[in-house]
């Protein structure tokens, strides 16, 4: 028996949804007005920094210059050298801190109500049209919202931008995908594993496009602070304090490895595994193939909860899925994937080690999940559909 075929059931999962994204978007709105967007501040006055001709990190680790229009920087911060240049658009540092403030916000808003779009055609491509306005719920249903808008964090922005990117690829638009793929690696952590997505489906056009863009941004930014780029992104690695957070699938041994060893580990595990599952899985759409690189992304290195948006590339597919399959294992991971990804996260529980944990256990069984399921469905004609338009 389907549970998700039964009306009550869906329902109440629809009410879910609709009430639990309602819920979030009041509480981020309320936290970004009452609460000092700390990150937003500091992405801000980096991008200050860099267009007076100032390297932030430098800058940061030296105490000095200190800008007094800006204020000074923190040395435990450290972003690679594109994401400064996209900061000029997206925390201006031209403007004043409080418009600041409130263009991030309408670009927020903007980013959360043009993914209806790329929702729908997902929704379309696995055969659940009537659904996808529960579907575009679901998926936005998360205390990721709250969390980022609180911290004035570039999450959700992430997430949208990969959405687009998905959607431009899955209508063969390279020029358009590898720009929404460039922006997605604004934060590294989130967007750089969907790179190997168009390499593998030989997509080289939007690989290129991506690539071109983030060597432009990367050069701009070098240019205006006089420093080579290979010098940005070895501090930007060298930067931040890892063990602070949950960092990745290795957690419980960052007690006992350095932070950079154990961050070479995860990432190269995690490589290794994202290539093999998207290679084995080639043939399967770009909304279906996105899922392995989006739970990856909450694994192979530190990861906080205004981050986990982008679990919400597995739970669409994953519940599209379901929908059309009676076996009781698939519907029952489809609800916990779905609850989890409903349920508030909060950052003081991420310190209890088995529960980010568990939840990346979780998320690797519903891939795994969702990849043999979608293989065993799929017939030559579905499996290169998604570079088709649809009618």
């Amino acid at each position: 028996m389907n549970l998700f075929k039964i009306l009550e059931v869906k329902q109440y999962l629809r009410w879910i949804a609709i009430i639990g994204l309602t819920v979030y978007l009041i509480i981020s709105l309320v936290s970004y007005l009452l609460y000092p967007t700390t990150d937003l501040m500091r992405r801000w006055r980096e991008a200050g920094y860099v267009i007076h001709g100032i390297d932030p990190i430098e800058a940061a680790r030296n105490g000095e210059p200190v800008l007094p229009e800006y204020g000074g920087l923190w040395d435990t911060d450290g972003y690679p050298p594109w994401s400064y240049f996209y900061a000029f658009f997206l925390a201006p540092p031209w403007l004043p801190l409080e418009v600041v403030k409130i263009y991030f916000l309408l670009f927020n808003i903007l980013a959360i109500g043009s993914m209806i779009i790329p929702v729908k055609r997902a929704a379309e491509q696995f055969g659940c049209k009537e659904e996808w306005k529960f579907l575009y719920f679901a998926v936005l249903c998360s205390s990721a919202i709250p969390q980022g808008w609180r911290f004035g964090q570039y999450g959700v922005l992430v997430t949208a931008f990969l959405w687009w990117f998905l959607y431009f690829e899955s209508r063969n638009l390279s020029l358009p995908a590898g720009i929404f793929l460039a922006l997605s690696c604004l934060k590294p952590q989130i967007g750089a594993l969907f790179i190997l997505l168009p390499l593998v489906k030989r997509s080289y056009h939007t690989f290129l496009y991506a690539g071109l863009a983030r060597l432009l941004a990367t050069g701009t930014v070098s240019w205006l602070c006089s420093t080579s780029p290979f010098e940005l992104l070895k501090e930007s690695s060298a930067t931040g304090n890892l063990n602070q957070f949950y960092t990745g699938i290795a957690d419980p041994l960052k007690a006992m490895i350095r932070k950079s060893d154990l961050q070479l580990i995860t990432i190269s595990i995690s490589l290794c595994a994202v290539l093999y599952l998207l290679i084995r899985y080639r043939r399967l759409s770009v909304f279906e193939l996105a899922a392995v690189p989006a739970v990856f992304a909450t694994i192979w290195m530190s990861h906080r909860v205004h981050d986990l948006l982008v679990i919400s590339l597995l739970v669409l597919p994953l519940l599209c899925l379901a929908f059309k399959n009676s076996g009781w294992n698939l519907n029952l991971i489809a609800l916990l994937v779905a609850f989890s990804h409903w349920l508030p996260h909060l950052n003081r529980v991420y310190q209890i080690p088995p529960i980010p944990f568990a939840y990346r256990v979780l998320w690797l069984v519903g891939v795994i999940l969702l990849l043999r399921e979608t293989s065993r469905q799929a017939t030559p004609a579905e499996s290169t559909a998604e570079g088709v338009a649809l009618a």
